[in-house]
């Protein structure tokens, strides 16, 4: 497709600006490219209702709740249109809410299955060596299992 791989070369020379890694280059670049395919068209060159149409088949494709595919592909557009020196009003890109939720920890400490779930705020506190402040320990589930 005309033009795709020099707007390539400069989004990935503005990610290598910014300090981002090349995995950050690689995700953003694969899900912006397979837009690109879909419409057979850069991405700077779609109608806002376009981008709306595969964002939705995105999520109506997705079997998981995290959306990250649609997730990469929101990013992937708004550091491509900060590339190119357009506002992400050029796209009407959806904001992503951030999670404000604590992960879950078990509620024995152990690692191996075996322990009950418990919310973060219900952990057991001790005291932070270096302050006054309280310490809770939260473990992140491996592979998002709860």
């Amino acid at each position: 497709m005309a033009g795709f791989e020099e707007l390539l070369a400069r989004f990935e020379r503005h990610i290598s600006i910014l300090g981002r890694s090349p995995r950050t280059f690689d995700n953003y670049s694969r899900h912006v490219a397979s837009m690109a395919l879909h419409f057979q068209c850069l991405p700077t060159e779609l109608d806002p209702e376009q981008v709306k149409d595969y964002l939705y088949l995105l999520q109506q494709r997705s079997k998981t709740p995290s959306q990250t595919y649609f997730k990469h592909t929101v990013y992937g557009l708004r550091f491509l249109l900060k590339t190119e020196g357009l506002p992400y009003e050029y796209l009407h890109l959806p904001s992503i809410p951030k999670s404000t939720k604590l992960p879950l920890r078990r509620s024995d400490g152990d690692p191996e299955p075996g322990g009950d779930l418990v919310d973060a705020e219900e952990c057991p506190t001790s005291q932070a060596p270096d302050s006054d402040r309280p310490l809770v320990r939260v473990r992140a589930a491996l592979h998002g299992g709860a």
